[in-house]
């Protein structure tokens, strides 16, 4: 899948998202505004009081000569954008990051490297109005030498903006939104990630991190810096698990997986794992069947549909290498065509704005009987319509 293509399946997610919010506009939501120097948000990064995920900064990468241009422009006194936090419900005075992440990761991986590895090199280059400070470390640019640049950026001021006292996440979630409906949005999974911390939200990451199966059928060599992946992951667990529980708000059911597991996780991981093992195995029984690159598709149509693909690999997952022989994937094949061509029902209900709960019940249904019938199961409707 092109790049561009996944730009559109984040956007799709996210109004997704954005529909099921349930905004609860009153006096507690505040906002307020200071310019912090880069060596008080570095302390305040130091001090674990904003949060950066540490473990997965490159999911978030600039190139080293993007994070240059930032370090000159706070060293030149030019305006950079302003960031955005909101104070974290569990802890006061702790904030989680809504807009200026990668900005946060270059200064903080620019002073320590080996804590922050988020440059490849924490060298500047490519500078056009400082170039004298080309292949400076910080460590250089400490030197006496350089110290008029050294404070400088030091006491470079940014602009910080902090929500605090919100009632509930989905105001958070709707700034989030607004700020990052851009050229490259950036998916609700990360704001969803610093929210629900915790082993099963760790897990959903390093799993990922690891290029295997899904990112073959999204067309990627690298983990998804939106982290599409972790959601799609996300998705398939939480309809193992629980799907007779979907009430129609996949923000809720999605939010709600993460709180479960992680407050479970020393009972959960193993089933988890084994989910994530069957996921993999789905991917490469639905592959020899129709190609990797006809996976999460239509019959003889190219785009990439998350539904469609949450609903096969639901099934898929479930099934073993027995039940994936020349008779059975005729079947699947033929009957598949004919959801995909004739049954108007089934795409209608595909339609990533109609998460409804009877829509979501269409989908799986319908392809569960696709799937009884192709290859002799008997899997039940585990939501069935009211």
């Amino acid at each position: 899948m092109e790049y561009n293509e996944i730009d559109e399946e984040i956007i799709e997610s996210n109004k997704e998202i954005v529909d099921n919010i349930t905004l609860i506009l009153s006096e507690n939501i505040k906002t307020y505004s200071r310019d912090w120097t880069v060596e008080t948000i570095y302390n305040q990064i130091k001090q674990g009081n904003i949060e950066l995920n540490p473990k997965f900064q490159r999911r978030n990468a600039w190139t080293d000569e993007k994070r240059s241009r930032l370090i000159e422009s706070l060293i030149l006194k030019l305006p950079v954008p302003e960031i955005v936090l909101a104070e974290s419900h569990e802890e006061k005075n702790k904030f989680i990051v809504l807009d200026g992440k990668q900005r946060l990761l270059t200064i903080a991986g620019f002073i320590e490297h080996e804590t922050y590895k988020y440059w490849d090199k924490p060298i500047l280059r490519d500078l056009k109005l400082k170039p004298k400070l080309n292949n400076m470390s910080i460590e250089l640019l400490s030197q006496d030498i350089n110290r008029e640049s050294y404070r400088a950026f030091q006491n470079s001021d940014i602009r910080c903006t902090v929500v605090f006292n919100q009632t509930t996440d989905d105001i958070l979630y709707e700034i989030f939104y607004r700020l990052n409906s851009g050229a490259v949005p950036l998916s609700m999974q990360e704001l969803r990630q610093s929210l629900r911390k915790g082993e099963f939200s760790d897990f959903l990451m390093e799993s990922t991190e690891k290029i295997g199966p899904l990112h073959r059928v999204l067309g990627i060599d690298q983990p998804d810096k939106r982290l599409l992946d972790a959601e799609i992951l996300l998705k398939f667990i939480s309809y193992r698990m629980y799907l007779s529980k979907y009430n129609g708000n996949l923000k809720k059911f999605l939010d709600d997986t993460l709180v479960v597991l992680n407050k479970e996780w020393e009972t959960t991981h193993s089933i988890v794992s084994r989910l994530y093992l069957e996921l993999d195995l789905g991917i490469e029984l639905l592959s020899q069947i129709t190609g990797m690159d006809n996976i999460g598709k239509y019959y003889n149509e190219n785009r990439f549909n998350r539904n469609l693909f949450d609903v096969q690999i639901h099934f898929f997952s479930q099934l073993s290498e027995n039940d994936i022989n020349q008779i059975n994937n005729a079947k699947y094949l033929k009957g598949f065509e004919e959801l995909s061509k004739q049954d108007n029902a089934f795409r209608k209900s595909m339609v990533s704005s109609t998460n409804t709960k009877k829509s979501v019940a269409i989908r799986f249904d319908l392809f569960r009987q696709l799937i009884n019938s192709s290859y002799n199961k008997d899997f039940k409707n585990l939501l069935p319509l009211e």
